[in-house]
């Protein structure tokens, strides 16, 4: 049986050897919804960044380059000045991003995506893409030979967040409809299941009753929030390759 564990914050990382093991990133609210959206809205890749500096930096000399690049995500929920556009998955829209590279820079996910790219497979997860991603997974499992599974939950500035918590017990309940014996789950994984189970019916309830919610609310930007909990609305797997780049895998 494999392990399948569900990783709380990501400093949690720090337990597990990752080189043999898939890992999804899961930030609901919103980078990891956001990279789904815009992949299926035909960006050509992501590069998840950890600083607004870095970010500037490399955009810049791509565009030097004659790439066409966009500058992407927010600082405490907003687009930093000079950035093309914020972290909302509202924004990534064909007319926007289609043929284009991204730099994305957030508050949690693309800095839990940075510090997972030691492991054999780096996913972006979300409640968009939650079937797509747990069927790739499924797939890989034999002809790769995985040793473990881990949900990585980004939280919200290295805390708890009950979305990406929720989001994690979703891609656990897809993979146990896939083939329920095959998984050995950890405790955090039991966890993330039942409180999923208990409330799939109604994502958006999860997500407005989250301290991260509340506050996207406050900053104008709840109209966010239905289009993170739209369940596989956006059935693509981003995977992350050798240099960083996040693209959609073949399923």
């Amino acid at each position: 049986m494999i392990p399948l564990d569900v990783v709380i914050v990501p400093d949690h990382l720090a337990h597990f050897v990752l080189e043999r093991s898939a890992v999804v990133v899961i930030d609901v609210l919103r980078a990891t919804t956001s990279i789904a959206v815009a992949l299926h809205s035909g960006a050509r890749g992501i590069l998840p960044i950890m600083t607004v500096e870095e970010a500037i930096r490399i955009s810049g000399n791509m565009r030097r380059d004659g790439e066409s690049v966009l500058l992407c995500g927010e600082v405490g929920g907003l687009p930093p000045e000079g950035f093309d556009l914020g972290n909302s998955p509202r924004e990534f829209v064909p007319e926007r991003v289609l043929n284009r590279r991204i730099m994305l820079k957030t508050t949690n996910g693309t800095v839990a995506l940075v510090r997972s790219q030691t492991a054999r497979y780096v996913l972006a997860g979300a409640l968009v893409n939650l079937s797509a991603v747990a069927e790739f997974l499924h797939s890989h499992l034999e002809s790769d030979s995985l040793d473990r599974i881990l949900c990585v939950c980004a939280g919200r500035e290295g805390d708890f967040s009950l979305e990406d918590f929720f989001t994690a017990g979703g891609i656990v309940d897809r993979l146990q409809d896939l083939y329920r014996s095959r998984f050995d789950l950890g405790d955090s994984a039991v966890a993330a299941l039942e409180y999923f189970q208990s409330h799939r019916d109604n994502p958006l309830a999860v997500l407005e009753q989250s301290r991260h919610g509340r506050v996207l609310k406050g900053l104008g930007l709840g109209a966010d929030l239905p289009a993170c909990a739209a369940y596989d609305s956006y059935p693509v797997v981003p995977l992350c390759g050798s240099e960083g780049w996040i693209e959609k895998a073949e399923i």
